[in-house]
């Protein structure tokens, strides 16, 4: 089976235009840190474009990495360099380079917590009976259990050992650099719980990876996440699962063209992603992974089906999922548990129903998978949608069909 890897290179330089480079001097930017996308060649093209640039950043020897990471997601294909401006101006002189795309960071997609600790799984989970009814305010959640299945959860980590997971969450692998195997933000935890929680979980047979990409701060860069897809599609690939296997992505920053066309090439090579539509209350168009066009984008809905003021919507949305007052798994011991509201809270709803569709009906790909939501969700309820489709995820329960 193809596998997934991520990496770049150099060709010879020919007077063509540049390349162009955007995102550049943003107010989110990381100085000298760039994203080279590489237009489609090869194999032995992008190994030796690779080469020449580690040759070239390593012999400036100014204090810079250089090439810090290769990708390649299917047709994708690029780098992550920190170098200075010299190197960046021969790399977008190479015409085997489409575009340049400076750095960024990127937070996890949490609002408005709620600062309500508990000690067991004993809260209101509204937002799982929500899902499993075509009304709101019924608390009930009903599921039927089903096949193994996989989500990879790129976010702050996850706490493994939560009573929540019955040993069903394990590492996947760690991009933040110095950072320990564990969950010590919370964001992971809570959003992973809300997938595949015993109790708090929208399927509760799904097996959960920790994918770390956001530091104690909730806080990465678009290369972390790049390389958190990368490594998500080549472990579902070499396992033989990913038409079984979902990437749930509470994360957010202005729109980011790299991570976008990463997150196609994902789809492509047969992962489902979900994205949470994010917490600005603007058009979610305006940020990534959001406004991927093949990600399965997912606004915020309250306990009375209301969009709240701080949820994205529009054309980028393909579905609501509750995201506010979510209970669910903690990091601070394997008893925690916390409420917090955000997109963030609302994307792994659909990503646990995501793995639960594939369990009980068989399905695969994006595209079956979003039709399927499509065909299945809560239409009309939604109070002040603006521009999102007026639909509510929904499992299927057979009582309320």
């Amino acid at each position: 089976m193809k596998t997934v890897y991520c990496f770049l290179t150099v060709l010879a330089p020919f007077v063509l235009a540049k390349a162009p480079l955007v995102n550049r001097g943003v107010s989110d930017g990381i100085a000298d840190n760039y994203i080279v996308v590489m237009k489609k060649a090869d194999s032995k093209t992008l190994q030796a474009h690779y080469r020449q640039i580690h040759t070239t950043s390593q012999r400036i020897n100014d204090g810079n990495q250089g090439v810090v990471r290769t990708y390649q997601v299917q047709d994708f294909n690029g780098y992550h360099i920190e170098c200075d401006n010299a190197t960046l101006e021969s790399i977008r002189n190479n015409p085997g380079v489409d575009y340049v795309a400076q750095d960024g960071r990127v937070t996890a997609q949490s609002a408005i917590p709620t600062n309500v600790p508990r000690s067991g799984p004993t809260a209101n989970t509204w937002g799982l009976g929500r899902i499993s009814h075509r009304d709101a305010g019924i608390p009930v959640y009903v599921d039927e259990n089903n096949a193994p299945t996989f989500a990879y959860m790129l976010d702050t980590g996850i706490r493994v050992t939560h009573q929540e997971f019955g040993g069903r969450a394990i590492w996947g692998q760690n991009f933040i650099t110095g950072s320990q195997n564990i969950d010590d933000n919370g964001h992971g935890t809570h959003t992973a719980a809300t997938v595949g929680g015993n109790t708090v979980g929208v399927d509760n047979s799904t097996k959960l990876i920790a994918v770390k990409v956001l530091d104690q701060n909730s806080s990465g860069a678009w290369s972390g996440m790049i390389a958190g897809i990368q490594w998500a599609v080549n472990d579902a690939q070499s396992q033989g699962r990913i038409t079984r296997s979902v990437i749930n992505m509470s994360i957010g920053g202005p729109k980011f063209q790299p991570l976008n066309d990463c997150v196609k090439s994902a789809v492509d090579a047969g992962m489902t992603v979900v994205a949470a539509a994010c917490n600005y209350g603007v058009d979610a168009c305006t940020y990534s992974p959001a406004s991927a066009p093949e990600a399965i984008t997912v606004a915020a809905v309250d306990i009375s089906d209301t969009r709240p003021n701080w949820s994205n919507y529009g054309a980028c949305v393909n579905i609501f999922g509750p995201g506010d007052n979510i209970y669910s798994a903690w990091k601070d011991s394997d008893t925690s548990y916390q409420v917090l509201s955000g997109t963030s809270m609302a994307s792994p709803h659909v990503a646990g129903l995501v793995t639960y569709l594939f369990s009980r009906e068989f399905i695969s790909g994006q595209t079956e998978v979003n039709n399927r939501l499509i065909q299945l969700g809560t239409e009309n309820k939604v109070q002040n949608p603006n521009g999102s489709p007026n639909l509510i995820a929904f499992n299927g329960n057979k009582d309320e069909l």
